[in-house]
């Protein structure tokens, strides 16, 4: 055994005796093959689609929204932010990359028969303080983007949406489950609520 395949060995040992642990183990054995293969379900590199009508629930007709809900009352909400990520990239890089991950399951869901919802991201998010004053970052307080959290989760379940997922990719985990906590505890409205900061996952 070469020092790669020990090195690989010594990762995989790490990997919990659960089925996430083995779902994880599998993905670490995936050849560069496999992987095009699973990128081709997803048809993965595509262009962003927020201006492609019937992507999102914003760029859809009523009709079709109302069609579709019948089918999948699910809605994937991205989460990203505008944040200085350094002169080679853009501030907007969270909310494009979260956005390009709800594309790609749309187009997957879609192929199924049961394509799920996209709502418009919400593009500001929530900083450490170390931020404050960083250029290019726009920081938006924890109340303030807490109660915009709950606002999108009413607007949506007043529409029909009874499973929200948010699907986050910015380090403001903890506010999400807390605006959830939030919508919950106010409004006790039935549904399935559910944040998920997909790099962690």
């Amino acid at each position: 055994m070469n020092q790669k395949e020990k090195q690989m060995e010594s990762y995989r040992r790490t990997f919990e005796d659960n089925s996430v642990g083995k779902l994880k183990d599998k993905l670490w054995k995936v050849n560069e093959r496999e992987i095009d293969e699973i990128l081709k379900e997803y048809e993965i590199p595509s262009l962003g689609e927020r201006e492609m009508p019937g992507c999102y629930i914003q760029n859809t007709n009523r009709a079709e929204v109302i069609e579709t809900r019948r089918n999948n009352d699910i809605v994937l909400i991205p989460v990203g932010s505008t944040e200085n990520h350094g002169v080679h990239t853009v501030s907007g890089f969270d909310t494009l990359l979260v956005t390009r991950i709800s594309e790609a399951v749309r187009r997957k869901t879609k192929k199924l028969g049961r394509p799920i919802h996209i709502a418009s991201p919400v593009e500001y998010g929530v900083h450490p303080p170390w931020h404050q004053g960083m250029f290019g970052t726009v920081m938006v307080s924890d109340d303030a983007f807490e109660q915009t959290i709950m606002h999108i989760m009413y607007g949506l379940w007043n529409d029909g949406f009874r499973k929200q997922i948010f699907l986050n990719n910015h380090a403001q985990q903890n506010e999400i489950e807390k605006a959830v906590k939030r919508f919950m505890n106010t409004y006790q409205l039935p549904g399935f609520y559910l944040a998920l900061e997909w790099p962690r996952k």
